[in-house]
Parts: C-alpha cells; sequence; structure tokens
C-alpha cells in the first residue's frame, strides 16, 4: 500500500517536470521524441 502512494507521488512529480519541460522545448521537441 505505502509502494503505491509512493509510485503516484513519483508520477505525479514526472508528469510535472514532463509538461515544464514540453512548455520549455516546444512541441516539435515532443514529436520528434516519439
Amino acid at each position: 500500500m505505502k509502494s503505491r502512494i509512493l509510485l503516484q507521488q513519483m508520477l505525479a512529480v514526472a508528469r510535472e517536470a514532463y509538461e515544464e519541460k514540453e512548455e520549455r522545448m516546444g512541441f516539435p521537441f515532443f514529436i520528434k521524441k516519439h
């Protein structure tokens, strides 16, 4: 149960960091990555 909460926190932090990077880099970077 504890690990599930930790995982959700990690996902939330990763999503925030990803969105920040996305705004800074712009959309073309996102297309190139995939």
